[in-house]
């Protein structure tokens, strides 16, 4: 329900800031490449790049993650493509389209 996704948003939100960044980043890439099979065949859409493949793709979203960023993505199955999004703390989550 709507009701919970507020709290359950804030507590994912504390828990990823209490580990240290490497963790996140292998955990993030982990659910990425979870989330694509881990397969080669998919492009990775990095905001203002060409899209890229599956290595400069997992590799930014470590980069953005020990600069302390955050960063968040969408599996677009039928496409074949992983978009990415990155914010910094205290700006808006960026919304998908």
């Amino acid at each position: 329900p709507d009701a919970l996704r507020a709290p359950v948003i804030f507590a994912v939100m504390l828990l990823r800031g209490l580990m240290d960044p490497k963790e996140k980043a292998e955990n993030l890439v982990g659910e990425i490449l979870q989330a694509i099979g881990n397969q080669d065949s998919f492009t990775f859409h990095i905001p203002g790049w060409e899209p890229e493949d599956k290595e400069v793709g997992l590799q930014w979203v470590k980069s953005q993650i020990w600069e302390g960023f955050y960063v968040d993505f969408k599996v677009e199955q039928e496409k074949k493509r992983v978009l990415l999004e990155t914010w910094e703390f205290g700006e808006p989550e960026p919304a998908w389209e």
